[in-house]
């Protein structure tokens, strides 16, 4: 599983799709990934130290993301990459694109149910996040940073201070990596670059909606039944929708 921490939630819920199929699914990833996908019962096992693998129970390795899983040569006979099975998916939601993906290389139908993963909210940032801002007033949660200058959007603090200006009522909340390059209202509750990935959860799941490009934020907000308003700035964005 090679793709980035919000694409690993899709790459997700097509596992829990082949393992509603009867199929066994482990996941060798990055380790961020690991804590965020260990807690999903129905994957077998997600490492993310390629030595701590027993390739010799495997009979096929199917690669979603980019494909520089470290393969036995024994193996790469059956070796499958997601992105080079040869079907146009292009015009799919994210969760179905890896839906269709894995099962055309596992040979099954895939399932068109909506998305349910069981994600559980860290019980210690939990009760951090709760101590921020009061429970009664609605919250804004707003991603100002990207991965990929391809999902950068640069016009973030306007955002915030016409919300502000416009819904004096709300309380917003600034996550993301990084400085964003220019100062956010006064009012803005700033969690830039201080949150671990647990707290990046709990705040997300106390939003009233979350705000930003495709990525891990609005991603998360999807998998915690959050709403999310998601700023197309890819060259899909039908893809990414």
């Amino acid at each position: 599983c090679g793709a980035g921490l919000g694409s690993s939630l899709f790459e997700a819920v097509a596992a829990e799709d082949a393992f509603r199929h009867g199929w066994t699914v482990d996941f060798l990833t990055s380790q961020p990934k690991c804590a965020l996908l260990k807690s999903f019962g129905f994957l077998g096992a997600v490492e993310h130290l390629p030595q701590n693998i027993d390739w010799a129970v495997y009979g096929r390795v199917v690669c979603l993301g980019l494909p520089k899983i470290p393969v036995p040569a024994d193996l790469r006979g059956d070796f499958r990459a997601a992105d080079r099975v040869k079907h146009d998916y292009n015009q799919l939601p994210h969760t179905e694109y890896w839906r269709h993906l894995l099962g055309d290389c596992l040979e099954y139908e895939p399932s068109s149910d909506s998305v349910s993963l069981p994600f559980a909210v860290d019980r210690n940032a939990e009760d951090w996040a709760r101590g921020l801002w009061e429970a009664s007033r609605p919250t804004v949660v707003v991603n100002h940073s990207a991965i990929s200058y391809l999902k950068l959007y640069r016009a973030w603090d306007q955002v915030m201070e016409e919300l502000q200006k416009e819904r004096p009522e709300l309380r917003i909340v600034a996550v993301g990596q990084g400085s964003p390059g220019r100062a956010f209202p006064s009012e803005v509750l700033d969690l830039s670059s201080r949150t671990d990935l647990q707290q990046l959860v709990a705040v997300i799941a106390r939003a009233s909606v979350v705000v930003g490009t495709d990525g891990l934020a609005t991603n998360l907000a999807m998998v915690l039944g959050r709403p999310a308003v998601v700023v197309a700035t890819a060259a899909r964005p039908a893809r990414k929708a």
